[in-house]
């Protein structure tokens, strides 16, 4: 979490509450998809690590995780228009995704336990 120095507090002639609705629309859903997918490996003893927007993870940040076998990262977005992913927009962020993976699986300490 990023600090914002007191000083700089209440200089905005906008409200800070503006964007809340704005973020909330996209983290209720993103919170919604760890609590199923991370409460299941939870309950049955599974859950080796998990981190929420993590800065190790450059496109999958928002719910990475590992159990003793397998290592699982995601990136969660969402539409209120209800407009699918074409496939040429799943091209270009796959290679983001496959580095992402990757890095994860390699760093020390975080892919899942062999």
């Amino acid at each position: 979490m990023r600090r914002v120095p007191a000083s700089t507090m209440g200089n905005s002639s906008q409200s800070s509450a503006t964007g809340e609705p704005g973020a909330l629309s996209g983290y209720v859903p993103q919170l919604s998809v760890v609590a199923r997918l991370v409460y299941h490996e939870l309950v049955s003893g599974r859950l080796e690590w998990l981190c929420l927007a993590d800065p190790e993870a450059p496109k999958l940040d928002d719910i990475p995780y590992a159990t003793a076998a397998e290592l699982h990262a995601y990136q969660v977005k969402w539409s209120n228009k209800g407009t699918p992913l074409g496939l040429a927009e799943f091209r270009q962020v796959l290679p983001g995704f496959m580095h992402s993976w990757q890095h994860l699986r390699d760093a020390p300490g975080r892919g899942a336990s062999e």
